[in-house]
């Protein structure tokens, strides 16, 4: 037979899960923003050194027509 303490138990239980998953939410966010952060940060990168190519190229041309 299912009574008030069951019942309390099974909900304590279920409030505990429920904070864990917040928790683990939370850190999914985290992470995700860094993986954002790093995403950004070589793409920058590699459009500095699709700058300095350009530049080299232009350079070259530059050093040919001399």
């Amino acid at each position: 037979m299912i009574n008030d303490e069951m019942i309390q138990e099974r909900k304590a239980a279920i409030q505990e899960d429920i904070t864990k998953l917040r928790d683990t939410i939370s850190q999914l966010d985290a992470k995700r923003q860094e993986l954002v952060n790093n995403l950004n940060a070589l793409s920058g990168a590699d459009q500095q050194c699709d700058h300095f190519l350009s530049q080299l190229e232009e350079q070259e041309t530059t050093d040919e027509k001399l």
